[in-house]
Order: C-alpha cells, then structure tokens, then sequence
C-alpha cells in the first residue's frame, strides 16, 4: 500500500541523511502517525486526545496553580486563562529547552498543559529553577516576554532549503472551536511565538496538539474568540493567518 512505501521512504531519507535525523523517539512518532493515519484511512473514527494520567488529575482538582517536572516532561496546571500556553512556552524557552510536543486540554475551571521537551545544547537546566520560573510566571510575577526580548531566541537560518510556514484554518474539525494547523520548521521559540499572535488577535487556546516530526513542527490549535465561540468572519480569519505566519517570519 501507498503509506506503508511512503512510511519506508520516510526512513531510509531519514537514515541516510544521518544519525542526527533518526533516532528511537523520531522513529515511535512516524509509526504512530502511520497507525492513526491508517486508522483513518479504514474508517475508524479520528483518535482522541491523550488522556491525563492520575497525578494530573489530583493537580487539577486542587484548583491551585501548579508544576510538576518529570524527566522530559514539564505538566503545568493552572486556571484557564488566555495566554497561559504561550507564557509558558515562552518560559521553557527562555531556559533553551525546546518542546518537542505538546497536549494541552482543560479538567473543568483547570488547564492542563503536558510539554515534552529536550535542551538544545550544553547540560540541560536545573529543573527547580526552571519550575520556579514557571510558578512566577503563573502568579504574574514574572514577565517573560521582557525577558525573551534580552535573548536571541531567533535560530540561526537553516543551511539548507525548507519548506515555508503553512497556516491553514479549518473548518470542519470542530463544532465548538476554530481549529488553527501550522507547519513550520522547527525553531526554538517556534510555540510561544505561534501563541503569542493567536493572544494578540484575541484568541483563547482551548486545546492543543504539537508535535515535531524531525526538522519539521505540525501545530494544532483549538481556539475561541472572545465570546469563546469559532471564529466564523472571513476577514478575522484572514488577519489571524497573517499574524500568524507574521510571527514566524521574525
């Protein structure tokens, strides 16, 4: 079949471009993008989002904001609110811990955001500072966007050709939510910038999905304006495009 040749093609591009570009977790991606997409493809109904494990479940339910720090895992919980997936994306950053994926949902007044992530170089950052930054950033004691304005968080340009960013606004993926897909090559400080400009056009993220397939970043953002219904006027749906494609262009 097609995606099974296209799944082969995958990795031998992949391995014979070096060991940088395929490892074990790279690998357990492009599988499981396989089985969805096959799923999928035979009429199964589209998966859905990762449950939350107990110990977030107990987080949420204290109704507190908090952090918990597990290996490559950062789960943030605090009450929703708009803006909290960027400032938190945004903190990461400034620690240079890239996120490789992402699932944010909501457990009742609560937001529940898991990243998974991985330091771009050198030893990875004490993990009680990064969670104390966290915790500042979610009591507004710290502004992380000052903070990111003192680092170069723009990555150096890829020596090779890329794709461009792709915004792409869907229509039918959600009854109660503008769904916003982005593809782009991976940077550090791709998320919070993608999140800053859906905050700016006014924009609460509901949901999300990330996850980095190589060089390459598929963003999926559940959002609401601020009535918190879909984003239905055409013109509004243009200019969230623009800002977001805007954000990735500096």
């Amino acid at each position: 079949p097609l995606l099974e040749l296209l799944h082969a093609l995958t990795i031998a591009d992949a391995q014979a471009t070096g060991p940088a570009a395929w490892n074990d977790w790279k690998a357990g991606l492009i599988a499981d993008l396989v089985r969805r997409v096959s799923g999928v493809l035979g009429g199964e109904p589209p998966p859905e989002p990762l449950p939350l494990r107990p110990e977030q479940i107990k987080l949420a339910a204290d109704g507190e904001p908090a952090v918990l720090v597990r290996g490559s895992e950062v789960t943030v919980v605090a009450p929703d609110r708009p803006g909290l997936l960027w400032q938190a994306a945004a903190v990461l950053a400034s620690h240079r811990l890239t996120v490789r994926s992402v699932n944010a949902t909501s457990c009742g007044a609560m937001a529940v955001t898991a990243f998974t992530v991985a330091h771009q170089f050198g030893d990875p950052p004490d993990a009680t500072l990064v969670t104390a930054d966290l915790r500042r950033v979610l009591t507004g004691q710290l502004d992380v966007a000052q903070r990111l304005g003192r680092r170069d968080l723009v990555a150096a340009r890829p020596t090779v050709p890329v794709a461009p960013p792709k915004v792409t606004l869907v229509d039918d993926a959600s009854r109660t939510a503008t769904v916003v897909e982005v593809r782009a090559h991976d940077a550090p400080g791709l998320l919070w910038r993608i999140g800053r400009a859906l905050g700016e056009c006014g924009l609460d993220v509901r949901a999300a999905r990330v996850e980095t397939l190589g060089a390459e970043a598929v963003d999926v953002f559940y959002v609401v304006d601020a009535g918190g219904a879909p984003v239905k006027d055409a013109g509004t749906r243009g200019r969230i495009a623009a800002a977001v494609l805007g954000s990735l262009a500096g």
